[in-house]
């Protein structure tokens, strides 16, 4: 006859007349002797608690509370290695908290992972900040290049270009800048090809609200803001008075010395040509034949001025 007390591998139910011991509890281990994975799993859960107790071991306390400040540190751009270096924590402990791995972990730990602030990290060598690079290509996508061609220009993917123009890539590589630089001056000196797809690479740069290259002083200066005046809309006599106001400002900006096609981003007008004909219904002669050779260049056909 087996021994009553002997520990079955399986559930044992709770017997007792007044307690309701549940499975994975230590009273359900000890007084029904349940061998089951929980119950042992709790066993063991016990054993290691007191024996910590009991060598002075640091008692263990739930992760909750450090998982979420990795995650805030994470968010702020501070990398796993500069974490681990901070806390002294090693990397695949701080991988094992924010998967969820380590539930519990020691209250020290808790204490060092909750000391750490965030510390983004540093552009590596030969590595540069994607502003310069972002503002370009934005810039060529107003002008209506596609991302094929600039990528043919460049030498570069189209997804990598894509990535650097949306702001999901916040550092490259310096070549890879300086082929983004060479490709704009030498999409600059022609013309994208007419048709749908350039239309269509225009209409989703203004939805996108970027601006064009001539838009900025030092293109490069994540400091530095675009020079752009916003268009304003309303009747017919709103529009009246904007269109004088604007060709006002044009007219200073290029006898003050500004590049024709510079001056014409910063005063709002999408194309010469359109800043040609607000010149001309203005009865601007000077500025008509100041702004005939950028029309002609872009290869627009233009009534002759009145």
């Amino acid at each position: 006859m087996p021994n009553p007390r002997t520990r079955s591998p399986l559930p044992i139910d709770c017997t007792c007349p007044k307690a309701s011991h549940e499975h994975g509890t230590i009273g359900a281990y000890k007084v029904d002797m349940c061998g089951c994975p929980q119950c042992r799993a709790a066993k063991q859960a016990y054993d290691n608690d007191y024996n910590h107790r009991r060598r002075g071991i640091t008692p263990t306390i739930p992760s909750d509370q450090a998982k979420k400040h990795l995650d805030w540190l994470l968010a702020s751009g501070t990398p796993h290695k500069v974490i681990a270096e901070q806390t002294g924590v090693s990397r695949a402990t701080i991988t094992k908290i924010l998967n969820g791995r380590a539930p519990r972990i020691y209250r020290d730990v808790n204490s060092l992972i909750l000391a750490a602030t965030p510390a983004p990290a540093p552009p590596r060598e030969g590595w540069v900040d994607a502003t310069g690079a972002r503002r370009r290509l934005q810039g060529l996508s107003v002008a209506g290049w596609s991302g094929a061609a600039v990528a043919a220009a460049a030498g570069l993917s189209q997804q990598h270009l894509r990535d650097v123009r949306t702001g999901r890539t916040k550092h490259v590589l310096t070549t890879t800048a300086e082929k983004i630089t060479t490709a704009t001056r030498v999409l600059l000196t022609r013309e994208p090809p007419a048709g749908h797809a350039t239309a269509c690479v225009r209409a989703t740069a203004q939805r996108q609200g970027w601006v064009s290259l001539y838009a900025y002083d030092d293109i490069d200066d994540p400091r530095e803001t675009p020079n752009v005046t916003p268009l304003r809309g309303g009747g017919n006599a709103d529009r009246a008075v904007v269109a004088a106001e604007r060709i006002g400002d044009l007219s200073e900006l290029i006898y003050a010395g500004v590049p024709v096609l510079q001056a014409i981003t910063r005063t709002g007008f999408p194309t010469p040509k359109a800043a040609y004909e607000a010149a001309r219904h203005q009865g601007r002669t000077d500025l008509v034949e100041l702004l005939l050779p950028e029309v002609a260049a872009q290869g627009v056909r233009t009534r002759a001025a009145a």
